[in-house]
């Protein structure tokens, strides 16, 4: 299956807030990303009112234009366009990158009901333990989900997708680590052992074995939730890997995936969205 999405940006409108994520269909929800997975938790716990758009990447850099998004830059000091970006119509305001989204969310929107995202004191640690993750856990995973990701993206994403990533490791992104070569398994054990450490770490400041600052769920839970996520999607709950890491480190992730399962959800609006502006080819 295939699916075309026609290149058009629409601007801003209405009174929710709007969330910019990148379709695919390895699930039938369409979410994919982990980048916007961290956002859209944020919004679900807090039980905020949004709607998602949803923008190939070949149209991230336009929407940076349209809506005034300040870029980052990227390792080669070029600017760098990615998702996820909202929209606040309350304020006016267009961010991105998940974790200034995040910290924007809870000071603008803070909870009575839901725990605090960033416990008093602990931005700065939960900044360094996710960097520490992507480039531990996450980074090397990629070589694993390049492939798959590209392989379910609409046409213009998936081109766009599989000339950068290619370019980025110098080969065609199937012959990145193949399934039952020495190079996947060497990643794979290196993913493994993160997530072990990751798991120690996480035991020294709390005995609870779902979350890591204890009983209540903190934004670096949900950034770990994002690509465990992003990695279920893209692999399939039947794929080995995936089985081997619920079962890891005594039912931890399994158990981070159960608590947070109620917040993964897409918004109706967005999927309906969708529905009208794809076009699905079989």
């Amino acid at each position: 299956m295939t699916i075309e999405l026609q290149p058009t940006i629409p601007p801003p409108s209405g009174d929710k807030i709007i969330l910019y994520d990148i379709p695919g269909h390895a699930a039938s929800d369409v979410a994919w990303s982990p980048n916007t997975w961290k956002v859209r938790f944020v919004l679900n716990l807090k039980g905020l009112d949004y709607r998602t758009v949803w923008i190939e990447y070949p149209d991230i850099a336009q929407l940076y234009q349209v809506l005034s998004v300040p870029s980052r830059e990227n390792r080669d000091g070029k600017p760098l366009y990615g998702l996820p970006v909202i929209y606040d119509p309350s304020t006016g305001r267009c961010i991105g990158d998940s974790l200034i989204i995040a910290q924007y969310l809870e000071d603008t929107y803070p909870s009575t009901i839901s725990p605090p995202l960033f416990p008093i004191g602990s931005r700065g640690l939960q900044a360094m333990f996710i960097d520490i993750f992507i480039q531990t856990i996450s980074d090397p995973l990629h070589s694993i989900t390049s492939e798959f990701a590209m392989r379910q993206l609409p046409p213009r994403s998936s081109q766009y997708y599989r000339s950068r990533r290619e370019a980025r490791y110098g080969c065609r992104l199937e012959d990145i680590a193949p399934a039952g070569t020495e190079r996947r398994k060497a990643v794979w054990d290196g993913v493994r052992a993160g997530f072990k450490s990751f798991h120690k770490w996480s035991l020294v400041a709390s005995s609870c074995q779902t979350f890591i600052t204890g009983n209540k769920p903190c934004f670096a839970d949900f950034v770990v939730a994002s690509y465990l996520t992003w990695f279920k999607r893209l692999l399939g709950e039947q794929s080995p890997e995936w089985q081997e890491l619920m079962e890891a480190e005594d039912k931890r992730w399994f158990n981070l995936m159960k608590a947070i399962s109620p917040w993964e959800k897409v918004d109706e609006e967005g999927l309906q969205l969708f529905r009208s502006t794809f076009k699905m080819k079989d």
